[in-house]
């Protein structure tokens, strides 16, 4: 939540959305009872394609370089997604550069 505000500018939009999916999840294994995903989605400045799996990483932000305008230490999303993974779950992101981007805690 923190990011989706932190890197939504004035006037957009921040969701939170829970819903129940049945089914298999990526390579997770199938309980047949469906899975709990709690989506945080934002009309903020996205993620590029390329970035998408790097922000998972320890230290890695989605905005780089020296002219960066948002702070952080790139901590966030590498531990929240190996606590979610410990637990056989994932979190994933969809995004669209400069039309926000959604988060999944599955």
């Amino acid at each position: 939540l923190s990011n989706a505000v932190k890197f939504t500018p004035g006037g957009g939009t921040v969701t939170v959305e829970a819903a129940v999916r049945a089914g298999r999840r990526t390579a997770l294994p199938d309980r047949g009872e469906g899975w709990l995903a709690l989506t945080v989605r934002d009309t903020g400045i996205g993620i590029a394609p390329e970035r998408q799996t790097a922000i998972f990483e320890p230290f890695v932000q989605a905005e780089a370089g020296h002219t960066r305008t948002y702070g952080g230490t790139g901590l966030g999303l590498t531990i929240s997604r190996r606590l979610a993974r410990l637990m056989d779950g994932d979190l994933t992101v969809e995004s669209t550069p400069g039309a926000g981007a959604a988060f999944t805690l599955w």
